[in-house]
């Protein structure tokens, strides 16, 4: 019988990446709840789904042109990174 539980991190270096892990995962989340519904399905359709979905696909569903999808998916990842850098520069200066 296979164990699938993840093991416990062996070294500091593993805590640290894995608390590192955590943490960006934490402020995506957050951001992401910001979203608008329309940013927010693109995003998850775009870049969070595996496979992800097409530009056409999501055009279709969301009536749409392939290029409107495209210029949504780009503006919503820069504000993406925006407010990480943002999230980040004022967790730098809590700490």
């Amino acid at each position: 019988e296979k164990n699938t539980t993840k093991s416990e991190p062996k070294t500091f270096e593993e805590l640290e990446e894995n608390q590192e892990i955590a943490h960006r995962k934490k402020l995506l989340e957050g951001v992401l709840l910001e979203l608008k519904p329309l940013e927010y399905d693109i995003i998850l359709g775009r870049r969070l789904m595996d496979p992800p979905l097409t530009l056409e696909e999501l055009a279709l569903e969301k009536k749409l042109s392939r290029e409107r999808i495209r210029q949504i998916e780009l503006i919503v990842m820069d504000k993406i990174k925006m407010k990480i850098d943002r999230l980040k520069k004022a967790n730098s200066l809590v700490h």
